[in-house]
């Protein structure tokens, strides 16, 4: 653990922030990163990573996940008793490339399959930020949303206001693994 943590530590004070490093650079750093996490919590926090070959050598800015990490393993791992799974998933579309840090798949999928078990729900998308959310929403009107209060970029709740003030908010129900609100 002394000798991710140091190098951990080396990579990041001598990284140039205003330079972009390759994507399999960026998964080292954030795998040093969860391996020190996960001596502190050896019980709870299970890892996965999931970046096809063919973008390793996609070029993104540095430290781009840290942040996104960070806050799974505050928000997800720490405050909860449970294992909860950190996952890092790198997709691309055309002319796009999709970084996606998740600290609830488990909770997504679950709420999919008990959605796809009523017959009058027709499951239409799913985000995993405030502000995906927030474009499927123009996108697909759909009649409710299913919102965690705790997302990246934009929470529930200023998904909910930025839905009010552009008149087009449908029902909202909340879900979150928060055992506190602020």
């Amino acid at each position: 653990m002394i000798l991710n943590l140091a190098n951990f530590f080396r990579t990041s004070l001598t990284a140039d922030p205003t330079e972009d490093i390759l994507l399999s650079e960026e998964i080292t750093m954030q795998r040093l990163y969860l391996d020190i996490e996960r001596a502190r919590f050896p019980e709870r926090l299970l890892v996965e990573i999931d970046v096809p070959d063919a973008l390793q050598n996609a070029r993104v800015p540095g430290m781009l996940l840290q942040l996104l990490v960070e806050n799974a393993i505050k928000y997800g791992v720490s405050r909860s008793a449970r294992p909860v799974s950190v996952t890092i998933r790198a997709f691309a579309e055309p002319d796009t490339l999709h970084l996606i840090v998740d600290d609830e798949p488990l909770a997504i999928e679950r709420l999919q399959v008990l959605c796809s078990n009523i017959p009058a729900v027709v499951l239409v998308g799913t985000a995993t930020d405030g502000a995906a959310a927030l474009r499927l929403v123009d996108v697909l009107t759909p009649d409710l949303l299913i919102l965690d209060i705790a997302m990246p970029a934009l929470d529930g709740l200023d998904v909910a206001r930025t839905l009010d003030a552009a008149g087009n908010r449908p029902t909202i129900i909340y879900v979150t693994a928060l055992t506190t609100l602020r």
